[in-house]
């Protein structure tokens, strides 16, 4: 059970991080663009480092005692 649960949560977690993405690289975009057009400061939002991805191999630096 508490793997199903696990398993459930993660999908999740994949859609939450796919809309995130969505809205940061098309709507903030297009809100850029009209902000810039209106003499406004256009916002920034920070790139943090993504999940680690189970299915990547670990960096080198991680493989060393």
């Amino acid at each position: 059970q508490a793997l199903a649960a696990v398993a459930g949560r993660l999908g999740m977690l994949d859609t939450a991080l796919a809309r995130w993405r969505a809205l940061r690289q098309q709507d903030v975009d297009r809100l850029n663009q009209r902000l810039r057009s209106g003499g406004l400061t256009p916002i920034s939002i920070r790139v943090e480092r993504e999940p680690d991805d189970p299915d990547r191999p670990a960096a080198e630096e991680e493989d060393e005692p």
